[in-house]
Parts: C-alpha cells; sequence; structure tokens
C-alpha cells in the first residue's frame, strides 16, 4: 500500500481496456535463393581502363549458329564455324549465355571488349553459404559487394581462355556474404584477335564470339516470426506517374511480370504481389482486430518489390488515423523492419507509406508495397460505458 490512502470516484463513467501482446519464437530454417544468367541481369559496360562503366540495361542472350537446338528465344546468334561453348550446364538449370545488349554478329566490333552483369540479392537473415559457377568466352571476373572472389580464363593464354568456355569453375561466396542486400557481380571480357587465328583482324562477334553462363546458389538462416498483417485500406491517393497495381514479383531475383491485381494488393500476408502508389502517392492501412505494440525489437515489417532501394517510400504510424509520425525509409531489399521506439506511440493502429520524390523512371518512380505487417500486437478486449455510482478504490 503507498501510505494506506484511498480515492473516491463518485458517479463517474468508467472505461476498461485491456492490451497484451505476444511474440512467439519459432526455430530457425534455412532459406535457398537460386539464380542463373538471363535476361534480369543489368549490364554495364566496362571502360579502357576495366573499371565499371555506365549501364546498358539488361542483359541479352546469345548463341553460336551451330548450336541452334541450344539457343534460347530471342537470342542474338553469333555466325560462327565452331561448337566453342562446350561447357555442360546442366547442373545449373534455366541459365543461358548472355552479352550485353545491342551487339550484332557481324557490325560491332569484338577484340577484347567487356562488360559488366550486376544484380542484387536480400538475404534476410544470417547468411549460411554461397556458390556461383561459370563459364565464359574468354575471361570473368566475379565479386560480390566490391569484393574479388577469383577469375576464370584469361585476354592472354589462349589454353586457359578454352578451357574457361568448355567447363564451369566454382566459386566459393560463403566469406563474402552479409545480411541484408548483397550485390553479384560478373566482369566478362572477349579475347584478342590473335585467339582466332588471325581468321580476322580486326574481328566482329562472327569472327571472334564473346559470352558467359552462370548460376549459383546462396543460403541464409531466418527466424520465422509471426505476422499480422493489415486487411482494411484506410486510404489511397495515387501518384502521377508509375502508378498502379498487379504485379508478380519473384523476391529471389527480382524479376515481374503482369498479374491481374488491384489496389488491395498491398492488404494481407506478402504474396509477391504489389501496388505501386505512383510518384508522391500515399498508401494508409488500418489494423481492425489487433493493435501494434512498441515491445522489444522491431516492431513492423514492410513487405515490397526489390527496386526500393530505386523507389524509396517514407513510413509513417498513427494511432488514432489522424496524427502520423515518421518510423524511417523504406529503401532496401525486399522488406524492412521498423521500430515504434523513439516514435512517442506506445500502440499503432494505422500505418502509411508515402512514395518519396525522384526513382529510376524518367519524372519519378512509385514505391512498390505488397504488404504491412505487424510483428508485435495487442488483443483489445471488448469495452463497455457503464455508468457506477461512488466506489471506493484502495491502493499503496
Amino acid at each position: 500500500m503507498l501510505g494506506g490512502r484511498f480515492f473516491r470516484v463518485s458517479s463517474g463513467v468508467l472505461c476498461l481496456f485491456l492490451v497484451g501482446y505476444f511474440r512467439t519464437g519459432s526455430a530457425a530454417v534455412a532459406t535457398t535463393i537460386n539464380f542463373v544468367s538471363d535476361q534480369t541481369w543489368t549490364s554495364f559496360a566496362m571502360n579502357p581502363d576495366g573499371s565499371i562503366g555506365t549501364s546498358l540495361g539488361l542483359a541479352q542472350f546469345v548463341c553460336a549458329s551451330c548450336q541452334p537446338s541450344f539457343c534460347p528465344s530471342g537470342a542474338t546468334v553469333f555466325n560462327h564455324p565452331y561448337c566453342i561453348w562446350g561447357a555442360n550446364l546442366s547442373s545449373i538449370p534455366g541459365a543461358a549465355w548472355t552479352w550485353r545488349p545491342g551487339v550484332t554478329g557481324s557490325t560491332t566490333p569484338a577484340d577484347l571488349q567487356g562488360a559488366y552483369f550486376s544484380k542484387d540479392f536480400d538475404l534476410p537473415g544470417a547468411p549460411i553459404s554461397g556458390t556461383i559457377l561459370v563459364a565464359v568466352d574468354d575471361f570473368a571476373e566475379v565479386s560480390i559487394n566490391g569484393t574479388v572472389v577469383g577469375s576464370t580464363g584469361s585476354i592472354t593464354d589462349i589454353g586457359l581462355a578454352a578451357g574457361a568456355q568448355s567447363a564451369l569453375k566454382p566459386f566459393d561466396l560463403t566469406p563474402f556474404l552479409r545480411a541484408g542486400l548483397n550485390t553479384v557481380t560478373i566482369r566478362a571480357q572477349n579475347g584478342p584477335a590473335s585467339f582466332t587465328g588471325y581468321r580476322c583482324n580486326p574481328c566482329d562477334y562472327s569472327g571472334n564470339p564473346a559470352g558467359v553462363v552462370f548460376g549459383g546458389v546462396l543460403t541464409y538462416e531466418t527466424v520465422p516470426q509471426p505476422q499480422t498483417c493489415a486487411t482494411v485500406l484506410a486510404a489511397f491517393t495515387a501518384g502521377s506517374i508509375d502508378v498502379g497495381g498487379g504485379v508478380v514479383v519473384d523476391t529471389a531475383q527480382c524479376a515481374a511480370a503482369p498479374a491481374g491485381c488491384g489496389w488491395n494488393c498491398v492488404l494481407g500476408p506478402p504474396d509477391r504481389q504489389f501496388t505501386s502508389i505512383g510518384e508522391l502517392g500515399s498508401v494508409t492501412v488500418h489494423f481492425t482486430d489487433a493493435v501494434i505494440l512498441d515491445a522489444p525489437g522491431d516492431d513492423i515489417i514492410i513487405w515490397g518489390s526489390c527496386n526500393a532501394r530505386y523507389e524509396p517510400g517514407r513510413v509513417l504510424a498513427s494511432a488514432d488515423g489522424e496524427t502520423f509520425v515518421p518510423l524511417g525509409t523504406f529503401d532496401a531489399g525486399v522488406s524492412m523492419d521498423f521500430d515504434l521506439a523513439g516514435s512517442g506511440l506506445a500502440q499503432a493502429s494505422f500505418i502509411r507509406v508515402e512514395d518519396l520524390p525522384g526513382g529510376v523512371l524518367p519524372g519519378g518512380s512509385g514505391v512498390d508495397i505488397d504488404a504491412i505487417c505487424a510483428y508485435h500486437v495487442g488483443m483489445p478486449v471488448a469495452s463497455h460505458r457503464e455508468s457506477w455510482g461512488s466506489i471506493k478504490v484502495r491502493y499503496r
């Protein structure tokens, strides 16, 4: 008792509202991301000094004319008389020989030409292992997060170059992986005219083809966490550019394809379908069956597309749907966590995402949102109002 004192509530109205929260633990699981060389990799020019240059767009499939049964649809065919790419690709199904876009077999200079191929992968957990297999005509260097892992082939030794075209070489990525965003980059370069026996000098790609093929696996550990996801759309303000619903996202490889889906794509659990809210647009969801609580650790997870780093959005929270306070920026990976701590809110029922100006498209791009979920939720007990007479409460 605090001094054994009493206080009185007389003829008042007393409302009861009880809140508790839960967060259950789960065993860690291993999640695997498979990737291959395809047309989802961004290609870059190689500068004369070997450094990475300007973006050239997505990689292009290439193929030698002596191997028509192996040519992917839409591939640029090099009319070369010899089957020079003999690497067995059965261990990396779906991989195809690729090169930078815009080359043609008979008009584009080929000697010592190079290109970079790069892609981001989100590992939302502790990395376990990573491997990549590479074959190339004539030289390739593998990097991850800016660190060179190793190389295969040569632009000075024709024997090493021939070996690199004929077999996949493995590289261990494990020591270089980190939780969060990882950028895998392959620098590839063609050999000189002398590698052709000077059948041509200088050579175009019909006389001196070039290509690279690769595939790999990234594995990371996650502890699944219970998520309560928003199911009510409180408000939607469409932006002016890049606005629309209905994209199925392969979050492992950051690829997208049209699908039938509307603004409600932001509701429910993450399903790799998102809504692009458009340049300077916003979306607000309402947690109606539970309240989000500020508990130890992060409280909220936002799911979107892999373009978050190029199409960011501001995340805000509100307890009443009127006053919103910022929690941070959704700008990395496929998902990001946010914490109510420091916001001044003990709980929240509304989450809003506002598109930030700028983006990868001319004039701007809209942030893509798949789902908005909570880790810590309170289950409110039904409340009711009662008018009581005088009551006496004893406390200490």
